[in-house]
């Protein structure tokens, strides 16, 4: 995930499994899935990914707002370029929203879908 204005929202505090107490604002890789899209001669699903947005700006949601778009923005109808022999197609982000998590921090959920092909 490299992008001129991210990096200099979140810097390198993009995580896949963050740190015990992480500096905010902050990116972490969520839960995915696939679902199968494959028949005779496809060996292909549908995958969901999530990106979380943490922010701790006195429970405000407009700065992780500002984060949820900007990662909506980079994924939405791009291409993916993935390791051979794999090929993904039909980008999109299906999915945003921006809560107050009980842990008092707001929460930015990005969910982003793609049909990936193994060729």
């Amino acid at each position: 995930m490299s992008n001129a204005s991210l990096q200099a929202l979140v810097g390198g505090r993009v995580y896949d499994g963050p740190p015990r107490d992480p500096a905010f604002p902050y990116l972490s890789f969520g839960p995915g899935y696939g679902v199968d899209e494959g028949g005779d001669d496809l060996d292909a699903e549908d995958v969901t990914i999530q990106v979380d947005i943490w922010c701790d700006d006195q429970q405000r949601r407009g700065p992780c707002s500002d984060l949820v778009d900007l990662v909506r923005e980079i994924f939405q109808r791009q291409s993916l370029d993935l390791d051979f022999p794999f090929s993904a197609s039909a980008v999109r982000v299906p999915v945003k929203r921006v809560m107050l998590d009980p842990s008092g921090y707001v929460h930015g959920v990005v969910q982003i879908t793609a049909f990936v092909e193994r060729l």
